[in-house]
């Protein structure tokens, strides 16, 4: 299928962003990826499609589902779209096995577009161009994540603790005790032992206003997970 061909089946519009991560640059709001997407189209004369979007989902991990995606993929696979454009290829996915999907289509005259570039998947060089990024996108997601799990490896091996949220008894940096919270840890731990129910010292908690640190109020889970933590 050609850009600009009058009986162009509508091209359906992919957006997402991903959760961010501390020193990640920060993607461009799906808004704005959508109104390139739609600025790209205009110039090419081409339909546009159903608008799908996919905020905060990784593209990278199998285990989180996109309701978008699978629509979108849906609507490919049944003809309703003839083809998508995304912001760029990492909006689309980080899985080479979608952009193999998306290969098998392309008999159907499936037409893929980001906001600069065609991938023309008939073509051994499209094909070729379209597998090269896709794999690019894979391998920097693989390494940010093996970047990520030794930095949190090489933390604990320092003893230095891991997360963001600071833990009860503990100030910002996680490390520096907090002399209020911990005299509640050890009031709470040697009435446990001294056999009181955890019952009894949520409810004791509660009444004298102690809350956690994201400010709710206790109960024997949270309560336990905190006398049990190394």
């Amino acid at each position: 299928m050609g850009a600009g061909t009058g009986d162009a089946m509508p091209i359906a519009i992919y957006a997402r962003v991903s959760r961010l991560k501390r020193n990640e640059k920060r993607e461009p709001s799906t808004n704005g990826q959508v109104a390139v997407c739609r600025v790209r189209l205009a110039d090419l004369s081409l339909p546009e499609g159903k608008v799908l979007i996919d905020p905060g989902r990784s593209a990278w991990n199998p285990n989180v589902k996109r309701e978008a995606w699978d629509e979108l993929m849906d609507r490919l696979e049944s003809g309703i779209s003839g083809g998508v454009i995304i912001f760029d290829l990492e909006r689309f996915s980080r899985q080479p096995k979608d952009g193999e999907r998306m290969i098998d289509l392309a008999a159907r005259g499936l037409l893929v577009l980001d906001s600069e570039s065609e991938y023309d998947l008939t073509t051994p060089t499209g094909k070729k161009a379209f597998r090269n990024a896709m794999n690019a996108a894979a391998y920097y997601s693989d390494r940010l994540s093996t970047r990520v799990q030794r930095g949190l490896r090489l933390k604990a091996m320092a003893g230095d603790p891991n997360g963001s949220a600071r833990r009860f008894g503990f100030e910002e940096d996680r490390v520096t005790v907090r002399h209020d919270e911990a005299d509640i840890i050890r009031e709470m731990t040697n009435r446990v032992l001294s056999g009181e129910a955890l019952l009894q010292l949520v409810a004791d908690l509660n009444a004298r206003g102690i809350r956690s640190i994201q400010g709710n109020p206790w109960d024997t889970t949270s309560l336990k997970n905190l006398l049990i933590r190394p």
